[in-house]
This record gives structure tokens, C-alpha cells and sequence, in this order.
């Protein structure tokens, strides 16, 4: 048996718990299947799994193409090498994996999925990541912070906290000492300062346009913050869009409040002009939401502070740029 194999089995014992009952080459079971088609956040799904801080991290990074495919090399031989931040050696992590997915009775994966356009790099980089984290289990629940620093290199991440009369605390987080997610805590500090809505909503929107992975957090589960758009068509709104990688089943309060979260909410119809504005879709797991009634259920915004829109260029060091 050779280690690939020896660690797959190891990971039976839990990946058991969601359903896993074999590990299977991509190939069989979709023998279409391509590395990459169409990069995109929609590449992500969360499974079975309880990896929402990874995977909604994931998905951000998604919107920059050129980053994820320097992250992942096809070697050939259905291996594939993946390169993961490492926070103990300071430097990046090339971890190969071979292209065998854990799958349930129906042969289908329980992690990541193969997407539509029949893309495996999603399903390959989880796996490369939980080997780099030294297992599935160690995966399971985290912090979008410590995922974003692994994926892109950046020690510069921060967090803003809605603090009610305060407003928005802004915070620097410390970065990890050990390639463990269980291993890291975030320290208690103090604000560095504080914002109102619409400094924040200037810093959200200049994060945006720098191409910087956020995620946005309620109680116990972490979801892409897709778009950031402060008065669109000049209406007197900050709309959030967001995408949650379980799905539209999983949106709960944040996005059915019935004004922005649906395509046909109130906020749409009262305010054409942000209609003609802004591109309202009915993607799976993606809605808007206004500031607003998104501090009534959530708990951070994380912002990793890497630019990414010009693509990345693999074993290169991480270029931070200061908002």
C-alpha cells in the first residue's frame, strides 16, 4: 500500500460519518472530467462537510482564475500538485495528490462536487488542503482568516465587527504559528478603530474593486461576499451581494427578508433605477442583501488584503497592499 493509500484509508473513519464509503479516481466517475473549464465561485459546493470558513474562502478565490489555476499543476499521471501557504515554514507548501475522491453508495463525491463543466480542480484542492492540515477532521469548523492567508500567502487579513453605538470595530488579526486550523484561536485585541456605515462601505468597496478575498460570517457559518455596491443607481442603499455555498435551501433569514434577498423582493421593485443597476440573478445560493438588515443576523466581515486581480504567479511571495 503505498502512503496515498495509507492516508486515504486513515480518513475512512470520519469521512465514513458523511457518507464516504470508497475512495474512486475522478475519471471514474466522470470520464469527461477536466482539471479546470470555467473557474468560477459557482465551482463550490460544501457537501456533507462542516468546512464553510475553507470553502466560502475557496470560492472567493474563484473570482480570480489565473490565482487558482497557478495553485494547482496536472503532472500527468492523474496526480496533481497543489501549492498551500504554510504558516510553521513561512514559505509555500507544494503538497501532490493523486485524483481518487472519497464517494458514497451512489459513487457520487461527498466533499466538492465535479461541477457542470465537469471541473475536478475544487475537489482536488480540498483534498490537497487536508493533507497540508494533516487531515479531514482538522478541516472541520475554523476561520475564514486562517483559510485566506493559506490560500494567497497574505499575513495582512482584518476583521470588522458590528459593536451596536460603537459601530464597525476594525481589526488586524494575527496570523497562525502552525499548519493546524485547530491549533489557531484568534487573539482577543482591541479595535484599531472604529467605523461608521458608510466609511465601511468606502473600505468594502475599495476591497472589492482590489480583487480581495472577504467573507462575511453569521453564528457558525462562513459565506462568500461576492460584490460590494454602495448606492447603486443613486439610491439611498448599500447592498451586499453574497453567495452561500451550501446552497438557496440553506439562505435562512439573511437573504429572505423580502426586500433584497429575491429577485422579485420589494427593495427591487420600489427601486428600479437599482434594477437597471445592478445585475439581479437567481444563481443557486447567491442573493443581495442591504447593509442594514445584514448586521440584524451577522456576526464579521474577513478581508484578506492581497490583491488579486492581475492573477498570481506560483512560489511568488505575497505582495499586501494597505487600504
Amino acid at each position: 500500500m503505498s502512503d496515498t493509500e495509507e492516508w486515504e484509508q486513515e480518513q475512512m473513519e470520519f469521512l465514513s460519518t458523511l457518507g464516504a464509503v470508497e475512495w474512486k479516481s475522478a475519471k471514474e466517475i466522470d470520464p469527461d472530467c477536466v482539471l479546470f473549464a470555467d473557474v468560477a465561485p459557482e465551482d463550490i459546493w460544501q457537501g456533507y462537510s462542516c468546512e464553510c470558513w475553507f470553502l466560502s474562502s475557496l470560492a472567493s478565490l474563484a473570482e480570480h482564475p489565473a490565482h487558482v489555476q497557478g495553485l494547482i499543476k496536472d503532472n500527468g499521471d492523474a496526480t496533481y500538485t497543489c501549492s498551500v501557504y504554510s504558516y510553521e515554514s513561512q514559505a509555500w507548501n507544494h503538497v501532490t495528490v493523486t485524483d481518487t475522491l472519497p464517494v458514497d453508495g451512489s459513487g457520487q463525491p461527498v466533499m466538492n462536487k465535479i461541477t457542470e463543466s465537469k471541473e475536478i480542480w475544487s475537489c482536488i484542492y480540498q483534498k490537497a488542503f487536508a493533507l497540508h492540515a494533516g487531515g479531514y477532521t482538522n478541516c472541520e469548523m475554523g476561520n475564514p482568516e486562517w483559510a485566506m492567508g493559506a490560500l494567497t500567502g497574505c499575513h495582512e487579513i482584518v476583521e470588522y465587527d458590528f459593536e451596536d453605538e460603537k459601530g464597525w470595530g476594525y481589526y488586524e488579526l494575527t496570523m497562525p504559528e502552525s499548519d493546524n486550523p485547530k491549533d489557531y484561536s484568534p487573539e482577543d485585541k482591541d479595535a484599531v478603530r472604529y467605523l461608521q456605515s458608510d466609511e465601511l462601505m468606502d473600505e468594502l468597496v475599495a476591497a472589492d474593486k482590489a480583487g480581495y478575498l472577504m467573507a462575511i460570517c453569521t453564528e457558525g457559518h462562513a459565506r462568500t461576499l461576492l460584490k460590494v455596491v454602495k448606492n447603486p443607481g443613486g439610491a439611498e442603499v448599500n447592498l451586499l451581494q453574497v453567495r452561500d455555498q451550501i446552497g438557496d435551501e440553506n439562505l435562512g433569514a439573511l437573504a429572505l427578508d423580502g426586500t433584497w434577498g429575491q429577485p422579485d423582493g420589494s427593495g427591487w421593485t420600489d427601486h428600479p433605477e437599482v434594477t437597471d443597476a445592478l445585475s439581479v440573478t437567481d444563481d443557486d445560493g447567491v442573493f443581495w442583501i442591504s447593509l442594514e438588515d445584514c448586521v440584524k443576523v451577522m456576526k464579521y466581515i474577513t478581508v484578506c488584503k492581497k490583491a488579486l486581480s492581475g492573477g498570481f504567479a506560483n512560489n511568488c511571495g505575497p505582495k499586501c497592499i494597505v487600504m
